[in-house]
């Protein structure tokens, strides 16, 4: 069985460090992202409230929106770390 040795090993040399313009774009992302969730998460359920009459209704609604933006975040999270 033959080596290649032209392969990089996986020790950690040879790694690059991200350009200051990719860690810029990467803070300002989570920052336009996090003043997102910030503004919508304390009106959500007045905009919600208008579609729904029922206050049973509107919990299960902000429910599963909430349910469904934090299985976004995870799973981006998740894919995003391996």
């Amino acid at each position: 069985m033959q080596i290649d040795t032209n392969k990089p090993s996986h020790t950690g040399k040879g790694t690059r460090t991200p350009s200051r313009k990719a860690i810029t774009f990467l803070m300002v992302t989570a920052f336009l992202n996090a003043m997102g969730i910030g503004i919508l998460g304390p009106v959500l359920p007045f905009i919600v409230q208008r579609y729904t009459g029922n206050p049973n209704t509107l919990a299960t609604v902000i429910g599963c929106l909430a349910w469904a933006a934090r299985s976004g975040y995870c799973s981006s999270a998740e894919l995003s770390m391996g």
